[in-house]
C-alpha cells in the first residue's frame, strides 16, 4: 500500500506536465485505484484472516464496512473501463472530455444507492 501511496508524485508530476494528453491521467487514477485495492485487501486480510487484531470487537460494522468498500473498488474499475473505452472510441478531439460523463453516472448511482439503504433503516420493520 505505501509503495503506491508513494508513486501519487509521479502521477501528479505527470499529470501537470501531460499539456492535455490522456494517458497521466489514465495512470493517475490507476495509482489511485490502486491504492484503494491495498487498502481493502489490507482490512479484508485483518477483518477475516486476523481478527484477533482488530481493536474494534463488533466486525459485523467493519464486514458491512468491506462490502461497500469492495462494491466501490467494482465500481469504480467499471467506470474507469468505461471512460477508457468511451475515449477511445470518440474520434474527435473537441467531444473526447465528454467520456468523463461516466464518472458523473458513477457518482449519481452511488448516492442514489446511499440514499435507498438510508431509507430503508429509518422505515421500521413491521411484525
Amino acid at each position: 500500500m505505501l509503495f503506491f501511496i508513494g508513486l501519487f508524485p509521479f502521477g501528479a508530476s505527470l499529470v501537470s506536465q501531460s499539456g492535455g494528453l490522456t494517458t497521466p491521467i489514465y495512470i493517475y487514477f490507476g495509482i489511485i485505484f490502486c491504492c484503494t485495492t491495498a487498502q481493502y485487501v489490507l482490512n479484508y486480510y485483518i477483518v477475516y484472516q486476523r481478527p484477533h487484531l482488530c481493536r474494534i470487537t463488533n466486525t459485523k460494522e467493519e464486514k458491512e464496512s468491506l462490502k461497500k468498500s469492495r462494491d466501490f473498488l467494482i465500481g469504480l474499475m467499471a467506470i474507469m473501463l468505461l471512460i477508457f473505452i468511451t475515449n477511445e472510441v470518440i474520434t474527435d478531439p473537441d467531444l473526447k472530455p465528454l467520456s468523463a460523463i461516466w464518472a458523473l453516472v458513477f457518482l449519481a448511482i452511488r448516492k442514489l444507492s446511499s440514499m435507498k439503504k438510508s431509507a430503508r433503516k429509518a422505515t421500521p420493520k413491521s411484525k
